[in-house]
């Protein structure tokens, strides 16, 4: 049975009707470990997968960054949070932010709330 499903394997991972509970109950079937190492030079990760059956596949993919390097607000715009938190309230700096063209981390414009959870962490 699992060689008529070996032979079907991609048709049925790439089905919707798949469900992704059966997809990690297959690979948990194949995959025997992995190991990974970080190459911390480069930041690199490499796995090395060992399947059942004897064989092992390698691959390398730079390690992600972190939410809070990623998603980092600018140091131009804390301080002028800082500067502006002085005369105005979160709502106002907000405003300020807007009006200057400057955005979230992540893009997005700023409102009162937005700038309170900034300024608290």
């Amino acid at each position: 049975m699992l060689m008529a499903l070996g032979r079907h394997l991609r048709a049925l991972w790439c089905s919707d009707a798949c469900a992704v509970a059966l997809k990690k109950k297959i690979i948990r079937i194949l995959i025997q470990e992995i190991m990974v190492r970080l190459d911390e030079a480069s930041q690199e990760l490499t796995f090395i997968i060992h399947w059942h059956g004897g064989c092992h596949t390698t691959v390398s993919m730079r390690k992600p960054l972190a939410g809070a390097i990623k998603d980092k607000t600018s140091e131009q715009a804390i301080a002028l949070m800082r500067n502006l938190s002085v005369r105005g309230d979160d709502g106002a700096i907000a405003r300020v932010l807007s009006k200057l063209g400057r955005t979230t981390a992540r893009g997005k414009r700023w409102h009162q709330t937005r700038g309170a959870y900034t300024r608290k962490h």
